[in-house]
């Protein structure tokens, strides 16, 4: 997978926050850590990556001057599109020794542990 998203110039923890967003669109750095299950300083990091990288930007949010949203710039969509079209053989390789029902459940599990 690492290798997978070096070209991208990310890292599995950005993947997964992009994830989150591409999914959910504009999101509070206080829901990315409920959504991601990482702690507040690591997705301050993550985000600030994003950021320097073009791929995110924090937006005030309307009616609270305090509160900033990630979203997903134009080129953070596309960069995101790339790199888990290029992450996917590696996912792959990750369940190829389960049986597709086992996938499947897999899949089901991961979902319900990240939903909101």
């Amino acid at each position: 997978m690492d290798d997978a998203l070096a070209p991208f110039g990310i890292e599995r923890r950005h993947l997964m926050v992009m994830m989150r967003l591409h999914a959910s669109g504009p999101l509070s750095q206080r829901d990315l850590v409920a959504h991601t299950n990482h702690d507040k300083a690591s997705i301050v990091r993550i985000v600030d990556d994003l950021e320097r990288l073009d791929l995110a930007s924090r937006q005030l949010v309307p009616g609270d001057r305090r509160l900033r949203a990630v979203t997903l710039t134009e080129h953070g969509r596309d960069v995101f599109t790339q790199a888990h079209q290029a992450a996917e053989p590696a996912a792959a390789a990750a369940t190829a020794h389960l049986t597709p029902a086992q996938t499947q459940q897999l899949q089901r599990l991961l979902r319900a542990m990240v939903a909101p």
